[in-house]
Formats: structure tokens, sequence, C-alpha cells
């Protein structure tokens, strides 16, 4: 879990994991010299917890909270095996387990804790999800002791017709004021039940809505961005939604490599969200730009499954850590860093374009993705085209001295430059032979000044340049793809 295993890293305690087989590890430090297993140093070493009452079965979940009003440092673990178990996370040498929950009639499948309230929420394949809290009665136990508090249960099918059996996959805090919490079932339905208004008094919660249907399967993760006041859902669908505090789709995002979103969680620091699928891809995305402003990387070559990710900001420094069923990666995260200064033109720049070209095949007439390239014009009166990885200029196009430069953009459909000129001319420019040709109006409504602005849009299939001039004037230009 995401919050919880940063914690792990505030608290300087070594990392916990869950294995398949119910068995609990930590890693720990080899050299003592070393603060933190995340220190340069030698590997660190897993090692086992060793407990007489450890899970019979594949650990699903894992939590690292201060419990009690904050008072006492505690693990929780929730397992296929129908239990959850309360450990000492500190004393991992002498049987750290001091609680065993039972009550579940089907394995868990997700669990949260609520801070604020001091209350643990469960959900199973018994159609059941559970909110357990401490038993006051027994405050001179050396530790606190959970007892059921509430169960909510009787999960609808949205297909009225068939008896559907219907659980909840996944959870999350709402942790506002307005105390909640979303829980994403397995037809892809998510659900938010509410706390009431005096809920720090008693905290029994009641169903709020129902947003029926919004991934096509059910669904995998939810994850609630408090400041940004938005929640974001993947499914098994394939897709990651995002939704405003009014509960209205803003962000949809299909998977490029077609498999599975496995886990999602915020930089804060950004604004960006990071995502991670099964074949070993990450994601970031600024969702408020849009899908195309989506870059990613395979960070595991064989197609390795990321389990679980999670981001660290220590001061100016971010690290993402990656979980697979093999182990952990930590990656440091650098984000606007100079690498080089680039050198070529010898006057302001205009105007920078970064496309993703295609080119025509000779034989079949086919278009073919090219590689990635950056365009630049400047008051020089040159475009150059670069390398979008080694920033080399590939080729360099002087406009005629008598025509500066005063304006550019990119005509997708056709590959093709667009250039507006302080004598009022429009050139379209071929990349591929480094030529150019004007456009003249056959009815002489050619402008008569400067040209300040261009652009380019496709209607019905076509494509049309729109220039604007200091003349006053607008025009509007059908382009021809080219041959």
């Amino acid at each position: 879990h995401n919050y919880d295993f940063l914690r792990v890293l505030l608290e300087r305690v070594d990392p916990l994991f869950g294995l398949s087989n119910g068995k609990l590890f930590y890693y720990k430090s080899k050299n003592i010299e070393q603060k933190s297993i995340f220190s340069k140093g030698k590997d660190p070493e897993l090692t086992p917890i060793e407990s007489p009452n450890a899970h019979k079965g594949e650990i699903r979940k894992i939590i690292y909270s201060k419990i009690n009003d904050g008072q006492l440092d505690v693990l929780i673990t929730a397992s296929s095996d129908r239990t959850i178990k309360l450990w000492e996370p500190k004393n991992v040498k002498s049987n750290p387990c001091f609680q065993t929950i039972v009550g579940h009639e089907g394995s868990i499948l997700d669990m949260i804790y609520m801070n604020k309230v001091d209350q643990l929420v469960t959900s199973s394949t018994d159609r059941t999800m559970r909110i357990w809290q401490i038993d006051r009665a027994r405050q001179l136990l050396l530790h606190p002791w959970f007892v059921i508090y509430q169960k909510i249960q009787d999960f609808t099918s949205i297909n009225q017709q068939q008896d559907v059996d219907v659980w909840i996959n996944c959870l999350e805090v709402n942790d506002t004021e307005k105390l909640g919490i979303y829980a994403g079932d397995s037809e892809g339905s998510l659900l938010k039940f509410r706390a009431p208004k005096e809920w720090r008094k008693k905290c029994e919660f009641d169903f709020e809505y129902k947003k029926k249907g919004i991934h096509g399967f059910g669904l995998i993760q939810v994850l609630d961005v408090k400041k940004e006041s938005c929640t974001f859902t993947i499914g098994f669908d394939q897709k990651i939604k995002g939704y405003g505090a009014q509960q209205d789709e803003f962000f949809c995002m299909n998977n490029p490599q077609k498999v599975l979103y496995t886990s999602i969680c915020w930089d804060e620091h950004e604004k960006l969200l990071y995502l991670a699928d099964e074949v070993g891809y990450i994601y970031i995305a600024n969702v408020y730009m849009g899908e195309k402003y989506t870059i990613s990387k395979q960070l595991y070559k064989c197609k390795t499954k990321i389990k679980k990710i999670a981001i660290y900001n220590d001061g100016p420094f971010r690290t993402l850590f990656c979980f697979t069923e093999r182990g952990m990666k930590a990656f440091r995260i650098k984000m606007g860093q100079k690498t080089q200064d680039i050198e070529g033109h010898t006057d302001s720049i205009l105007k920078i374009i970064c496309l993703d070209p295609k080119r025509l095949e000779q034989k079949t007439n086919e278009e073919i993705k090219d590689k990635p390239k950056i365009i630049s014009c400047s008051l020089d009166n040159t475009i150059r085209l670069w390398d979008s990885k080694k920033m080399d200029v590939i080729n360099v196009l002087e406009s005629p001295d008598n025509s500066e430069l005063s304006c550019m953009t990119f005509l997708a459909n056709c590959c093709l430059v667009a250039t507006g000129h302080e004598d009022g001319a429009l050139r379209l420019w071929n990349l591929e032979i480094s030529s150019s040709v004007v456009l003249k109006s056959p009815k002489g409504g050619n402008h008569t000044n400067s040209i300040s602005c261009i652009i380019g849009e496709i209607y019905k299939d076509q494509e049309f340049l729109v220039a604007g001039s200091y003349d006053g004037t607008l025009s509007i230009w059908e382009v021809s793809q080219k041959a």
C-alpha cells in the first residue's frame, strides 16, 4: 500500500513484505553503518519473521500505521486464509503477532485503516465489507484489541435479470472533513459510503451513491487525491479514469500496450499521475493536459508484472519504488534537469515544435511512422530539423532574405511545415526534399502586412491552414496531401 510503505521509510524501520505462501519477510541492512537500506552500501538481506501464528495463505495486503490515537506502531496483514493479523513491527524476533481477527467467510481482497477514527475496514469474497474498531473495554491489555463494529453487505448487481455475486475488490479512504470510504466492486462500479456529521463521537457508515459500470469489468484500484479533489480508478477493462469533485469524468486513457494497469500513485510535488502495468511499463500522465501529454518507459525488459508503485519525496529528490513478484527496485526521479546547451540558431527563436511525423513508403505509398523530431524557427531566417535524442541538426532550411520569418506551425496530415513571413507571405516546406512553395490566392487576396499567427486544423478529413495578419484579415487555405 503506497501510504504505508512511505510510513515505513519515514520511520526508518526495515521494510516488510508478504509472500504468496503466507510468510512475512523484511529487508535488513548488511552494513551496520548504513542508516537506511536505500542509502549506498551493500545490498540488503531478506530475513524471515518467524511466528507460529503465521498466515496459511497468500498475504493480500500489508498496512503499517500508528493506531490508538497515534500511540502504537502496528503492522496489519490480510490474507486469503480469511484472517487479519496484527504485529509488532519493531519486534520481529519473538512471536510478534499479538492478535488474529476472524470473521470473514472468504478470502480478504483489500484493507484500509482510518486513523481519524481508529477503524480498520476489510472487504472479502464473502460479499461483505466489515469495519473493526478497538474495544475500549479492554484498555488494560498490553496491545489494543479489535472487534467487529459494522458489517455492510448485500451489494446488488447492476444486471437485475441475473443472480450475480458481487463483492468489493478495492477500498480507499476519502480522508476529508466529510469522512468517507470509496469501494470498487467486481462489476466495475464505484460506491461511496459516508460517515455521519458527528463522526468523531460515533462513526457508522451509510451508503451515499453508486456510479454504475464506470469500467467494463471489475475495479483494481481506487486512488483519492485529496488536495486536487479528484479520484482515479483502474479496472480490468485496461483503462484508467479520473473524476472531479462533482464526480464528472475528466480523464480516460486506454493502456497503449493493451494490458492491465496494475497500480497508480500521485506525485504531489509535480501534480503528475504515475501508472504501472503488467508488462513492466511505467507511465507518467499530466491528467489536466490530456492523454497525449503522457510519457512511458519500460523499466523491466522481460515483461515483468509490476504489482505496486509508490512515490517517496525526500526534499528536492523523489524516488519511485516498484514492487514485483521477485522483489523491489528504486528509481531516482529527475525532472526539469538541464542536460545540455543546444547551439545552432544565431538569433531569437520564434517557435519550437515536437512532432511524431510520418513518411510515405515510395513503393506502396503507405504512411509509416518516422522517428520523433523537433523543429525550430528563428529570426535568423532559418528552420532547423533536430534529432530528438542526440539533438543534432538533421537539416537546415533557409527563407529568402527579403521574406523574414514571423511564425510557424506543422500540418500533421500533410507532414508539411507552414510559415508566416513579415512581408505577408505564407510558405509550405517539405522537410524530406528541402523545398518550399509560396501560397498565392488566384483572386489576389494575399496579405499586405506581417503574418502574426498561423494554425493547422482538420475538418472532415481535410486539412486547412488558417492565418492571421497585422492587416486585420484572416485567410483560410485548403491544403492537399503531398505526394
